[in-house]
């Protein structure tokens, strides 16, 4: 019984440090927020700041309710695509 527990208690503290491991750095996280939607911006500095992610890590995009998922991710695709080419 005691081994079994220990078993048990060895494969917990593997997947806590397993999901640390694999964790992102704060320079490669993107962060997107909506300028159209009141309170995006400043939140998503907020998030920024208090994780330590670069300023140059942030892109505001011109999003509405009404887009369809796909025009929202070529959008936002090309917009990264656009940040990443002019960093390089």
């Amino acid at each position: 019984m005691i081994l079994k527990k220990i078993s048990y208690l060895l494969l917990c503290l593997c997947f806590c440090w397993a999901g640390s491991c694999f964790g992102l750095e704060p320079k490669e996280v993107l962060v997107v927020a909506n300028k159209d939607m009141e309170g995006s911006v400043d939140l998503a500095r907020y998030y920024m700041e208090k994780r330590g992610i670069p300023k140059s890590h942030f892109l505001s995009l011109s999003l509405t309710l009404k887009m369809k998922r796909k025009v929202i991710e070529t959008h936002m695709s090309k917009e990264i695509d656009n940040m990443y080419n002019t960093t390089r």
